[in-house]
């Protein structure tokens, strides 16, 4: 059966009855693909959005970038598919009690802003902490051997950031 989500209000005093039908579940496969189209393994595959994500319906992606996920709740629901370095994409789709809807989801690097962190001198400034965030996320990123960075999915807002390397403010 899929999980049943609702709310009902109590108050003091009174007794409050909720009744609960639960309903066969749906079941949801796909596969995740890169955004060079290759499969992406490994990718976090998640059913709802924001306060409303049902983390027990979460699953990864196997190596060919296959997925399946049971018992989701019938009717319009919201996929999100998110790997660390491929990026992430979500689909909403409608699915029926009892029955298997395919949903395929090709992840995306969006808006990236890329960095170099150096010295006065101009030497690139390698494991520095490089902290960005805006309202709804804080991403961190070290800079590597020659002191670059990428942040993928960034919003068309201003965001803020912060560098801390050993040695440094």
């Amino acid at each position: 059966f899929a999980p049943f989500m609702d709310t009902c209000e109590v108050t003091a005093r009174n007794n409050t009855v909720a009744h609960v039908r639960l309903q066969r579940g749906a079941t949801i496969r796909g596969i995740v693909l890169g955004p060079d189209g290759g499969p992406a393994p490994k990718a976090t595959i998640r059913v709802g959005t924001g306060a409303e994500i049902l983390t027990e319906l979460q699953t990864r992606s196997a190596a060919d970038g296959s997925f399946t996920l049971q018992d989701v709740p019938a009717g319009e629901t919201t996929v999100q598919a998110s790997h660390q370095q491929l990026g992430k994409m979500s689909r909403t789709i409608v699915t029926t009690a009892a029955t298997t809807t395919t949903c395929d989801l090709q992840l995306s690097r969006g808006l990236e802003l890329q960095g170099r962190v150096l010295r006065e001198d101009d030497t690139p400034v390698a494991a520095a902490n490089v902290t960005c965030s805006w309202p709804s996320q804080m991403v961190l990123r070290v800079t590597d051997a020659l002191g670059r960075f990428t942040i993928a999915n960034c919003p068309e807002q201003a965001i803020s950031f912060r560098v801390q390397a050993e040695g440094t403010q």
